[in-house]
């Protein structure tokens, strides 16, 4: 084992995970990388309105304090890359409100066509 990556999200199974990995690590003499997690929500559109970059930013400063403090130096080679790939654009946002938009208004056409077929319109 070579290279092993911790996801953290700075809750307790996740200072467990890193607990886990500076053994492993140092047991296995393996480099370390950190990336920051965040929960799912099924059903959102791509973009998720609660994914907070400085929420990120701060449990990937916490992770590597942590690491360090271990005695390891977590990679971060290609952080910003990653971060830049992952970028929404306004363009995306707009995509998203759309279909947002088109499934409400298809929502609300559905509900009219029903009231009025079962006579409540």
């Amino acid at each position: 084992m070579k290279k092993i990556l911790l996801a953290y999200d700075g809750g307790e199974p996740a200072k467990r995970a890193l607990d886990q990995t500076v053994e492993l690590a140092k047991n296995f003499n393996a480099s370390v990388g950190v990336i920051s997690v965040v929960p799912v929500h099924p059903g959102r559109a791509p973009i998720d309105p609660w994914d907070d970059r400085t929420v990120h930013a701060e449990e990937l400063l916490e992770a590597r304090k942590l690491l360090r403090e271990a005695g390891i130096e977590p990679a971060t080679r290609y952080a910003d890359e990653l971060a830049r790939s992952r970028s929404n654009t306004t363009q995306e946002r707009r995509g998203a409100l759309a279909m947002y938009l088109r499934l409400a208004l298809l929502t609300a056409i559905v509900a009219l066509i029903l009231l009025r077929w079962f006579g409540f319109f």
